[in-house]
């Protein structure tokens, strides 16, 4: 009983459900996004990422060469929204789809999004349609 319980309090722990910031909230909605739970939070140095990766992220609608030399907090947030892989698919099947928001002294600079199993997988937050129009999103 005791294993089941902590297995359980362990699963359940993985994600922050309930209030999220609101300017967070605002956000993803503006774009037609719905959060399902925060996953983390983290303070990156972007002067570790490799042009590659900066390239990568401004082709998905984020431009971050200005943020180089600052401290940038990425928070990452699981979406309600699935790719298509069944709707009765549990958080743990794969077919996650997750946002990630990107803040300089507590100013929202941008965000994209990323499709949980896909290489690189970041898509444009504008994306939504164009990703239920390729049958990815369902």
């Amino acid at each position: 009983m005791l294993i089941l319980f902590g297995s359980t309090f362990l699963i359940v722990g993985l994600y922050y459900e309930g209030n999220f910031p609101e300017k967070h909230k605002e956000y993803i909605e503006s774009y037609g996004w719905h959060i399902r739970a925060m996953e983390n939070e983290e303070i990156i140095n972007l002067s570790d990422y490799f042009p590659e990766t900066l390239q990568m992220h401004k082709e998905a609608g984020l431009d971050l060469e200005e943020y180089k030399n600052k401290e940038v907090k990425v928070t990452r947030y699981l979406l309600r929204e699935k790719q298509r892989k069944g709707e009765s698919a549990s958080i743990f099947d794969g077919n996650n789809m997750y946002i990630l928001i990107y803040e300089v002294e507590g100013i929202i600079i941008g965000g994209h999004g990323h499709l949980e199993g896909w290489s690189p997988g970041i898509f444009s937050l504008e994306d939504k349609e164009r990703l239920r129009g390729e049958g990815i999103l369902f």
